[in-house]
């Protein structure tokens, strides 16, 4: 009895699926260049066809939290600005 049959899945499976299928659950939770290594790739663009393009709640949780300096409700409205600090040369005492 093959295994997908016994593990309740009614497609085809084949080696090149299971590929593509572990290829898209590392995406979820390395970054590019990890699946890049783990998959074996010389090229960035042959990892990303096999990750396919990101959903919307994907991108949206990747910069979530990002503010660009002004702060927003969770509406999206400025509520006030973030004030810049000055940057250090590097030499101050601490």
């Amino acid at each position: 009895m093959l295994v997908a049959a016994r593990a309740g899945i009614g497609a085809h499976v084949y080696p090149h699926l299971l590929r593509h299928a572990f290829a898209g659950q590392i995406a979820r939770k390395v970054d590019t260049r990890t699946a890049q290594r783990l998959l074996g790739h010389a090229s960035l663009a042959t990892t990303d066809t096999y990750l396919g393009p990101q959903s919307l709640d994907e991108m949206a949780a990747a910069v979530a939290g990002v503010s660009y300096g002004i702060r927003t409700d969770v509406l999206g409205v400025a509520s006030r600005a973030i004030t810049a600090r000055k940057a250090t040369a590097g030499i101050e005492p601490a």
